[in-house]
């Protein structure tokens, strides 16, 4: 949701405000307020982004019970129970 917000804040900001500013410099004159906006959205993305690649791998892979050894005695005795 956050990714797709500050792409449409950067659309904002690069793409419409530059080009109003002589047309209606009032809207233009957002600009450095949506710049924050954007800044703001994206060091939530990456503290977030931190946040799940500090997790012990443990929570985000399921836990696997059986030895590489155990399956390999399994497919070379011709039961393939994978």
């Amino acid at each position: 949701m956050l990714t797709w917000l500050s792409f449409g804040v950067y659309i904002l900001l690069a793409d419409i405000l530059v080009f109003l500013r002589d047309s209606v410099p009032l809207l233009a004159a957002l600009h450095p307020v949506m710049a924050v906006v954007l800044f703001a959205i994206a060091v939530t993305l990456a503290r977030r982004a931190w946040r799940f690649a500090r997790e012990p791998e443990a929570a985000t892979t399921p836990a696997i019970d059986r030895d590489v050894a155990d399956v390999a005695a399994e497919v070379a005795g011709g039961r393939r129970g994978l």
